[in-house]
């Protein structure tokens, strides 16, 4: 009951930082939908909820990751931070 009191917790202190934001689509020159970060998330998120991770295309204007939770959310964030570096070294990504 502590672990889903303070998930929530958590996620209620990200909504009025923007969130919902993060992330948008850009349509690539194909069919396929690329997926760029607009913004970065600027918390930490609990390593404990991510499961996986995607690097955002060449194509976007600027770089980013995009880390699926448990809950499957997508959230966005900037490669450059050491937290996301390290997340990305532990799921067994370079």
């Amino acid at each position: 009951m502590g672990v889903l009191v303070a998930v929530f917790s958590f996620f209620l202190l990200l909504l009025p930082s923007g969130f919902c934001l993060v992330m948008s689509v850009k349509h690539a020159a194909s069919t396929d939908f690329v997926p760029c970060c607009n913004n970065f998330i600027s918390h930490r998120i609990p390593q404990s909820l991510v499961i996986g991770f995607v690097r955002t295309s060449p194509q976007c204007p600027k770089p980013g990751v995009l880390f699926e939770t448990k809950q499957g959310l997508k959230v966005c964030a900037n490669p450059a931070v050491h937290w996301v570096q390290r997340y990305i070294k532990s799921l067994g990504f370079n």
